[in-house]
């Protein structure tokens, strides 16, 4: 080869190199943007959920109705909705089926029917439902529509602390059942872009990786605290450059998390 040509191709190389750090910049760029997004989404709705607990004991009758989803303006509306996807269930086999009933509800974004509740944990609605029954006689869960159940809004301490015991052991029974999926997905990331932000994995892709797309921000902070428990992931700071002054929070595996993604 001439030492012209190899010059072209040494130039060549530099400039697709260059385009390669240019495309993953603007990834990065959008990964942040959509963090920020996501973090404004999440201020919003922990402001109206806080507005909808209070609510919730001034005037229940009007809360139900503002939950309750519009009905369709024709058919033609109804025959365009996107099907709603079957959600996966992680193995709750383990646990006793009250915590999993009540450590669903606790994680979930929104109230649940029973036969939902039941798919998602793995067991028969007959087996489910008097645990609702009984969970709702102690007042810790309270029902919007019939056969719909979701956690109360105002709980006693006792009672909170029981509802975050089943919480923290639903999260554990997720992460035990998609460990691997999870340190992959980090894996994946922290190779394709400069830094994972802690909170775009949690609010963006952990929910999804998980199957558990049902999941609140209760579950998946809990999720991420599970994770970091068993040293498999560590939190870092790194340079915010839309922020110089804040250092954003970045999440990479640790030695044992690569261990267990190369086993």
């Amino acid at each position: 080869m001439t030492s012209s040509a190899a010059d072209e191709l040494s130039e060549a190389l530099t400039r697709l190199q260059g385009e390669r750090e240019t495309i993953l910049g603007e990834i990065a760029t959008i990964e942040r943007d959509l963090g920020e997004k996501h973090e404004s989404l999440s201020d919003v709705n922990e402001k109206i959920e806080a507005l909808r607990k209070t609510l919730a004991v001034l005037r229940p009758d009007l809360v139900r109705d503002l939950e309750r989803p519009a009905a369709p303006e024709d058919e033609d509306e109804l025959s365009e909705q996107t099907p709603v996807e079957s959600p996966t269930a992680a193995d709750f086999s383990e646990l006793p089926r009250q915590t999993a009933v009540l450590g669903i509800l606790a994680g979930a974004t929104e109230a649940m029917h029973y036969q939902e509740i039941a798919e998602i944990a793995g067991a028969p609605a007959s087996s489910v439902s008097p645990n609702l029954s009984h969970l709702k006689y102690r007042d810790l869960v309270e029902t919007t529509d019939p056969g719909t159940y979701q956690l109360a809004p105002v709980l006693p301490l006792e009672s909170e602390q029981e509802a975050n015991e089943a919480l923290r052991a639903v999260a554990t029974a997720i992460v035990d059942d998609r460990q691997w999926d999870i340190l992959e997905a980090v894996f994946e990331m922290d190779e394709r872009l400069p830094f994972v932000g802690f909170e775009h994995f949690r609010r963006n892709r952990l929910a999804n990786v998980t199957g558990v797309r049902w999941a609140n921000d209760r579950l998946t902070h809990a999720l991420m605290k599970e994770l970091l428990s068993r040293e498999l992931i560590e939190v870092y700071h790194t340079d915010n450059p839309r922020n110089p002054e804040f250092p954003t929070a970045a999440i990479r595996l640790t030695a044992e998390g690569l261990d267990e993604i190369e086993e």
